[in-house]
């Protein structure tokens, strides 16, 4: 596929999980990027990607509440893991690919923060669909139990993976 837009570059973070039609999106970002320009996605994959060493039961439960959440309302879980196939079905050329996972542990990782902080903005449609009763997560210290919990056992912690694709247009 040629780009006969005037950008160079189109970007999309976290957008594609949201397609009931991923491909189009990216074809029709693709059509906005000049020749010789790039389209780029970083997605999250919310497929059971977190993990802890030793098992840290709440940080457990705190991804399957987050994963199980963000399935609720996202069209495409794995995207992150199929933009091979969705680059080449929108007919761009195969996207070089960039996957992070973000690992901590220890009082000071950020990983407390961002779980909590991504469950707190989740609570209100964990409740409605039933995962958890109005009140039973006290959110305003969910952050500092991580911490404590994995810190305890001086586990090291992993969380959701980042795929990014781009590729030239």
């Amino acid at each position: 596929m040629t780009g006969s837009g005037n950008c160079d570059l189109a970007i999309g973070r976290y957008v594609l999980v949201h397609q009931s039609d991923t491909v189009a999106l990216i074809r029709a970002a693709a059509t906005h990027v000049q020749t010789g320009g790039a389209v780029a996605f970083h997605e999250v994959l919310l497929l059971g990607t977190w993990w802890s060493f030793p098992l840290v039961s709440l940080w457990e439960d705190t991804s399957d509440l987050i994963n199980t959440t963000f399935r609720s309302v996202v069209t495409c879980p794995d995207v992150g893991a199929r933009m091979v196939e969705h680059f080449y079905n929108a007919g761009v050329e195969l996207p070089r690919l960039f996957s992070e996972t973000p690992v901590g542990g220890g009082p000071d990782s950020s990983l407390y923060a961002w779980a909590a902080e991504t469950f707190r903005s989740l609570l209100p449609r964990a409740e409605e669909i039933g995962l958890v009763a109005r009140g039973e997560i006290d959110i305003d210290r969910l952050e500092e139990h991580l911490r404590q919990a994995v810190t305890a056992v001086h586990a090291q912690i992993g969380f959701a993976h980042q795929h990014c694709g781009w590729a030239r247009v």
